[in-house]
């Protein structure tokens, strides 16, 4: 007897375009579960960034537990200071100190080249551009270490004076809103020399790129600008990204 060959073709439970239709409704819960997801994820990054400022500030109210700080070199960069010697410093803005002028004085064989000064001149006219910081005093030792004050024969010493906390009333001019007692860094007399020394191509950078990012006075940058480097190429790794 002849065995009948039965029909094995597979027949779908649904139509081809119910197929589609089930493929669509998945690729759109997929796209919109995304779409979801990517906007709550950001809205808890904000949220986190807003309350990591808020604690900085609610910290900062604290005046005892803080110190305010001038600076007029590398530390113009925020990223600078916060990798060298604190973290939690809140920048309060753009500040000058009267009676002084910017120099490269004393070479350094850690940078290759000239380290930057404030020089006493006693001209009210005269003034050097800087950021104000507000501190924890935890850090005051990290900075001090920084300068290297602290060593037998330091090239800087510390001490403390007043400078001008200012707002920018157009595209290059201040006006003077408050004064601030301050702790700052000069190179020490034995240390000074009476003529510029030029810095290196990375240290004069350093505090080029923080005067820009800080909004020092256009003129003021130029003239930072206008003092050249000594050519040398030398990196310190360092100090990380804040140089370059």
């Amino acid at each position: 007897m002849k065995r009948v060959k039965e029909n094995t073709k597979f027949v779908l439970p649904f139509r081809a375009d119910n197929y589609r239709m089930l493929v669509m409704a998945v690729l759109t819960f997929i796209l919109i579960f995304r779409l979801w997801y990517g906007v709550n994820h950001i809205s808890l990054d904000k949220e986190t960034d807003l309350v990591e400022k808020a604690q900085k500030v609610e910290r900062a109210k604290k005046g005892d537990d803080f110190f305010y700080y001038f600076a007029y070199a590398s530390d113009l960069s925020q990223e600078r200071l916060r990798e060298g010697s604190s973290s939690e410093a809140l920048t309060l803005g753009v500040a000058s100190l009267s009676g002084y002028r910017f120099d490269y004085t004393s070479f350094s064989k850690v940078w290759k080249g000239g380290v930057a000064d404030i020089v006493p001149t006693g001209a009210k006219s005269d003034k050097v551009w800087g950021v104000l910081y507000r501190v924890p005093k935890g850090d005051l030792d990290k900075l001090d270490k920084q300068k290297g004050i602290n060593k037998p024969d330091p090239r800087y010493r510390k001490f403390k004076t007043i400078v001008d906390l200012s707002v920018s009333d157009d595209v290059d001019g201040y006006d003077t809103t408050k004064q601030y007692e301050v702790v700052t860094y000069c190179i020490t007399d034995n240390k000074r020399g009476d003529e510029t020394v030029k810095p290196s191509q990375q240290y004069r950078k350093c505090i080029l790129k923080g005067s820009r990012q800080s909004g020092l006075p256009r003129s003021y940058t130029k003239y930072l600008s206008d003092i050249k480097d000594n050519g040398s190429t030398y990196r310190r790794k360092s100090v990380g990204t804040a140089c370059d």
